[in-house]
């Protein structure tokens, strides 16, 4: 019996290391993808970036695909997961609809793994294994962002309705990160985001 318990001790730090190396991984793809583009993004930027080795890169991702994809799925996961933890309590804020459109700015331009979402997009234009993965990734993030939505609204506006502004404001902020990739203007931007919000919140409150 000590034998094995000597033994599952051992495992449990062997396997924490694995997950810390693993998500080491995933948080330097993820970061290489948003700076370098999903093409320039090699299996050699993300293990310097990682600090890891290339044995150990292949030891838990044995290709590049595999390691692109796994953090295109944790990309979408971690973004879903941003906007529960933060979900909660939006009421006692005011609107709580117009804060969770202000959640959705926040999420999209502070966290690095918005911005290698729209390159991944960008590069599954072209890319027929990568495309079938991101399409349902997107339905299910939309999925997702609309049903929240329909809970937070539904006591003052029409939920089916506020739900389409969300996605329509997704739409919007995913374009918008685009041009602040362009012209550096965050606060042009979000000026315009702003009105962008009286001009929703003043038609559903119409209708």
């Amino acid at each position: 019996m000590a034998t094995i318990s000597r033994l599952t001790t051992e495992r449990v730090p062997n396997v924490r290391r694995s997950e810390v190396m693993r998500t080491r991984l995933l948080n330097a793809t993820i970061d290489v993808i948003a700076s370098d583009g999903w093409t320039n993004a090699s299996t050699a930027k993300i293990c310097e970036k990682a600090g890891v080795s290339r044995g150990a890169q292949t030891h838990h991702f044995p290709t590049r695909n595999d390691l692109m994809l796994a953090a295109v799925s944790e990309n979408s996961e971690r973004y879903k997961r941003r906007i529960e933890s933060e979900n909660t309590g939006l009421a006692e804020r005011g609107d709580p609809f117009r804060n969770y459109l202000k959640l959705l700015w926040d999420a999209c331009f502070e966290e690095e793994f918005v911005q290698s979402w729209l390159e991944v997009m960008v590069a599954a234009r072209t890319d027929a294994e990568l495309i079938e993965v991101v399409q349902k990734l997107d339905a299910a993030a939309m999925k997702f962002m609309r049903e929240a939505t329909q809970s937070i609204a539904e006591e003052e506006y029409s939920g089916g309705e506020a739900a389409d502004i969300i996605e329509l404001s997704v739409m919007l902020l995913r374009g918008m990160i685009i041009q602040n990739g362009i012209h550096q203007n965050r606060d042009h931007l979000r000026r315009l985001f702003d009105k962008w919000l009286d001009l929703v919140i003043s038609l559903l409150t119409k209708r």
